[in-house]
C-alpha cells in the first residue's frame, strides 16, 4: 500500500517549507506545478510524496531559461510514520540533460530520488545532493491506494450495470474484475511502484467507469473501456515511415470514453502518456502514434484516433477516441493500468 499527497498537502508542504526558509513562495506558472520562486528570484524544483518523480521536456526548458539565478530542489518524503521530511540542495547543473533543438511535446525524465538518513541523492545523477532541513506531521489524512486499485469497500460486478446477460450464478462471484486482475497489479507494483491494473475484457463486459489520478499534474479524470480490437495490417500496407517499428508485432485498437474531472482544461497528452497495457506475465506496453496513420489517414477520423492525438479535454464533458497498441501477436489477457498515478472502480 502506498500513501499520496493531494493538492491540500502540497500546499502544506509549500507553506511549511515558506515558513522554515522564510521566503515567499510563488508558482512561475499554472502550466509548472512543481516550479515556484521566491522573492528573490532564487527558483524552486519542489517533489513531493514518493521517491519516483518526473520532470517534463518543457520544463527542463524553463529551468534553462532561469540558469544564472540561484536555483534548488527540494522532496517533500513521507515516511512510514506518515511524517514528512524534506530535504533540500543546490540544483546541480548535471540535472539538465541534453534536450533537442525543437521540444517534444509530452516527453518525460524520471528521477528516482534514494534517502538515506539525513541525505537524498538520486540514482540518475548521485552527485546531486540534498540535505534534510525539517520535518513534520503532517494536518491531513493522505491517499490510501492499494496496488489492486480496490477501494476499502468491496465492489461487486452484479451492482454494476451491464450490456450482457448477467451470468446465472454471478451472486457468487464477488470482485470478479479485482480478483483476476489483483496478481498483476500486485506484481506491476511490486517492480515498478505503479498502481491497480484492470482487465480490459472485464471492464468492456461489465461497462464500469475507472477513476485516476495523476498525482504530479494533480490531474483528475475517469475512463471506460468500449472496446479492444485487433487490427489487421500488414506491412506493405503501412508502408516504411512509419514513426514506431512495427515489425513482427500486432496492433490494437483501444476505444476509451473519457471525462476530465479537473476543474481546468487538460490536454489530451497529459492522460494517454500515461495510459498502460500489461499483459498476463507482467510486461508493460505503451501505445504508439504516427501522424499519418493516427490523424491525417481517412481510418483516423473513421476510428476516432484523431480525437486524442492531439487536442484538449474539457472539464465534465465525454470525449470518445481511440489510442493504438503494438503488441506481440500472442494469446494472453490484457489490463490496463497508468504509469504514474492511481487507477480505481468508480
Amino acid at each position: 500500500m502506498t500513501k499520496k499527497f493531494n493538492a491540500d498537502d502540497r500546499l502544506e508542504l509549500i507553506q511549511k517549507i515558506s515558513q522554515n526558509l522564510n521566503i515567499t513562495l510563488k508558482s512561475v506558472n499554472s502550466a509548472y506545478k512543481k516550479l515556484y520562486t521566491d522573492e528573490n528570484g532564487s527558483t524552486y524544483c519542489i517533489f513531493n510524496g514518493g521517491q519516483w518523480h518526473s520532470i517534463y521536456d518543457s520544463m527542463f526548458r524553463e529551468l534553462i531559461s532561469r540558469q544564472g539565478k540561484d536555483m534548488f530542489i527540494i522532496l517533500g518524503a513521507l515516511d512510514k510514520q506518515n511524517n514528512v521530511k524534506v530535504y533540500k540542495g543546490a540544483f546541480h547543473r548535471n540535472l539538465i540533460p541534453e534536450l533537442p533543438e525543437q521540444p517534444e511535446k509530452g516527453k518525460q525524465y524520471y528521477l528516482n530520488f534514494k534517502i538515506s538518513g539525513d541525505e537524498a541523492t538520486l540514482d540518475q545523477h548521485p552527485e546531486q545532493k540534498l540535505i534534510k532541513i525539517f520535518e513534520y506531521k503532517p494536518s491531513g489524512d493522505f491517499i490510501n491506494s492499494n496496488s489492486s486499485g480496490e477501494s476499502e469497500e468491496n465492489v461487486e460486478i452484479s451492482n454494476i450495470k451491464s450490456k450482457k446477460k448477467p451470468h446465472p450464478h454471478k451472486d457468487k462471484k464477488k470482485n470478479i474484475l479485482l480478483q483476476e486482475s489483483v496478481s498483476v497489479g500486485e506484481s506491476f507494483v511490486g517492480k515498478v511502484g505503479k498502481e491497480g491494473a484492470f482487465d480490459i475484457r472485464k471492464c468492456i463486459d461489465s461497462a464500469l467507469w475507472l477513476e485516476g489520478y495523476l498525482d504530479d499534474d494533480d490531474i483528475r479524470f475517469k475512463l471506460r473501456v468500449m472496446a479492444f480490437e485487433k487490427l489487421e495490417f500488414d506491412n506493405d500496407t503501412l508502408g516504411d515511415d512509419l514513426e514506431f517499428d512495427f515489425s513482427d508485432g500486432v496492433l490494437w485498437l483501444l476505444v476509451l470514453q473519457i471525462v476530465n474531472l479537473t476543474k481546468t482544461t487538460i490536454n489530451c497528452d497529459d492522460i494517454k502518456r500515461n495510459l498502460r497495457i500489461v499483459d498476463s506475465d507482467d510486461f508493460c506496453f505503451e501505445l504508439v502514434e504516427d501522424r499519418e496513420l493516427c490523424s491525417d489517414s481517412e481510418f483516423a477520423t473513421k476510428v476516432k484516433l484523431k480525437r486524442f492525438y492531439y487536442g484538449e479535454l474539457t472539464p465534465k464533458l465525454t470525449a470518445t477516441g481511440s489510442l493504438l497498441f503494438l503488441l506481440p501477436n500472442e494469446d494472453t489477457n490484457y489490463f490496463i493500468s497508468l504509469e504514474s498515478g492511481s487507477l480505481k472502480v468508480l
